[in-house]
């Protein structure tokens, strides 16, 4: 008999959830300041009725309110999630043919410049509080073009930061060599400019230097960020491959950043965690 009664209450139950979820995905006619669905009065009592009986055949003995309330409750943490978007910069124009550049101040090409108005219009959908951008002039040009669309499309005047910490790796006296002179000047250099995270060339920075100092950025720039909001960060590909690398726990190399492609972290501020939704999508 007990587990006759108990196979009843466990059916209520079910009942129950199947019942207030119906009210929860029926049709809204208004938005509270929670952001949680309201119905209309139509479909309130007949839904509810049946939810409140449900419960109280399984022994339930909550009203109406509490049950809303933990609506309310879950659509609060849903929309908690702040999304911080990666952007990097368009083609340059290198110094040389063939060359290394990393953090030099290279200009974009005319190519890059249509490549970074695209990308901004493609982030345009997003409702931005703040860009973030490497101070170098190729990062900038894009950063700028965020905010014009972001102006254009959601009517808003967004403040632009420019990080230091977000330029691009410094390749020291190796920048602006073609790698056949490194080559022949430092045989097997280029390779371990690859492969090992603790070479630095001459007066540069090594992979370890990078990630320190970009991850370090990043955790100041999440924490200034209000939870629920989006940000940008216009940058480069080594930049964005150690952030995306941060968050997937994915190898450096494994990672592939196009030019003026996007990528999106969400951080769930309830639980903690972070996630890639998307990588390197590159604008249509």
């Amino acid at each position: 008999l007990n587990s006759t009664i108990g196979e009843v209450q466990l059916q209520a139950r079910v009942t129950c959830t199947r019942l207030l979820c119906k009210a929860h995905m029926a049709p809204s006619v208004a938005t509270g300041p929670s952001g949680a669905r309201r119905m209309t009065r139509r479909e309130l009592p007949t839904v509810f009725l049946l939810a409140l009986a449900a419960r109280s055949a399984a022994g339930f003995t909550s009203d109406r309110m509490a049950a809303r309330s933990a609506l309310v409750q879950t659509s609060r943490r849903v929309t908690m999630v702040t999304q911080i978007l990666l952007i990097r910069h368009g083609q340059v124009i290198p110094p040389t043919l063939d060359c290394i550049y990393g953090g030099m101040d290279v200009p974009l090409s005319e190519l890059g410049k249509r490549q970074a108005i695209a990308a901004a219009n493609g982030v345009s959908a997003f409702s931005c509080s703040h860009v973030y951008s490497s101070p170098l002039s190729r990062a900038v040009f894009g950063a700028e073009r965020v905010l014009e669309a972001q102006m254009s499309s959601q009517r808003r005047l967004v403040p632009l930061s420019l990080e230091d910490a977000l330029a691009e790796i410094d390749r020291g006296d190796w920048g602006g060599l073609s790698r056949a002179e490194i080559e022949a000047a430092n045989p097997g250099g280029l390779d371990r400019l690859k492969t090992d995270p603790e070479f630095r060339p001459p007066n540069g920075e090594s992979m370890r230097d990078l990630q320190t100092r970009v991850i370090a950025a990043f955790r100041r720039i999440l924490d200034a960020t209000p939870p629920g909001e989006t940000v940008a960060i216009v940058s480069h590909m080594h930049v964005t491959k150690v952030i995306v690398s941060h968050v997937l726990g994915t190898p450096f190399s494994e990672i592939e950043i196009p030019l003026a492609s996007t990528s999106l972290v969400e951080i769930d501020h309830e639980s903690g965690l972070a996630k890639m939704v998307f990588t390197g999508r590159e604008p249509e």
